[in-house]
């Protein structure tokens, strides 16, 4: 971990806590992101931090090739759409951009904010929001994006791309992180094949653009399950061709399938598996 201002503003945090904001971030459910709050202690026991995830190592080595002045990212804007539980967001904080952290379920939005208040890091903030509702007056325009783990949970994807380009600038990097429509061929092997409709498409601008429609949950109903769409019951998962056309479309002009987050072997049997 490179020796950061805010890190080392974290580590302090670290070793001298906030008892009640502690107690209180303790009695959170936790379900994904484990993050640190004390030198022993973290938001869920047992499993490897955040910092160590293969998706963070990756994002963080390719924003600092790309995107780095010399050796540092101070200065540079960031964005985590549908964050989570902000343990991305706080460990790109953690190299001294600054973060802004998107969620739209209340539930986790609030244990966002209860990591912003424990570690009271001036460049990192949360906001409760759809991220269909996201816009450039609004938020600004932003260096890095992360869209990880969102984008196949929205019903019209091709349109969220115009949004994405609309926060972004000519030299801005996008990581992109989704499930895609397996092909007939690869569907038995898809842990989601129950939900997935047949391939189909739907037209947006003029275009068509092909996929399959993942039921979130019933029609009518809110879901209660902080993992899974936010105000749409189904869910529009693009091919992976369908994918980079309509990329380029809203105006991402170079388009890179980024590999080596794991063994390479075992990168290619997971993205089978989860149609990735």
């Amino acid at each position: 971990m490179k020796e950061t201002k805010t890190n080392q503003f974290i580590q302090h945090t670290l070793a001298d806590p906030n008892a009640v904001l502690l107690n209180k971030i303790k009695k959170m459910k936790w379900t994904s992101h484990n993050i640190p709050l004390t030198l022993s202690e973290t938001t869920l026991d047992n499993q490897p931090l955040i910092e160590h995830d293969p998706r963070t190592r990756v994002i963080k080595d390719n924003v600092y090739g790309l995107a780095s002045k010399g050796s540092s990212l101070a200065g540079l804007r960031l964005i985590d759409l549908g964050c989570l539980e902000g343990g991305l967001s706080f460990e790109m904080a953690r190299e001294d951009m600054e973060v802004v952290g998107v969620e739209g379920w209340e539930p986790n939005y609030l244990k966002c904010q209860l990591i912003a208040e424990y570690f009271n890091l001036p460049n990192l903030r949360f906001y409760h929001l759809d991220v269909k509702n996201l816009n450039s007056n609004t938020y600004g325009l932003f260096d890095v994006v992360l869209c990880c783990g969102l984008l196949y949970h929205l019903d019209d994807p091709v349109r969220f791309f115009k949004t994405l380009n609309a926060i972004t600038h000519d030299t801005s990097i996008v990581f992109l992180d989704t499930h895609i429509a397996p092909s007939d061929a690869q569907l038995s092997a898809c842990f989601a094949k129950a939900a997935l409709s047949g391939i189909t498409s739907y037209q947006s601008e003029g275009k068509r653009y092909e996929g399959r429609w993942y039921k979130e949950y019933e029609q009518g109903l809110i879901s209660q399950h902080e993992w899974t769409s936010v105000s749409n019951a189904n869910s529009f998962w693009l091919t992976q061709t369908a994918l980079f056309k309509a990329l380029y479309h809203a105006g991402f002009k170079h388009i890179y399938n980024l590999y080596g987050a794991f063994e390479i072997e075992h990168e290619f049997e997971l993205r089978q598996q989860q149609s990735r």
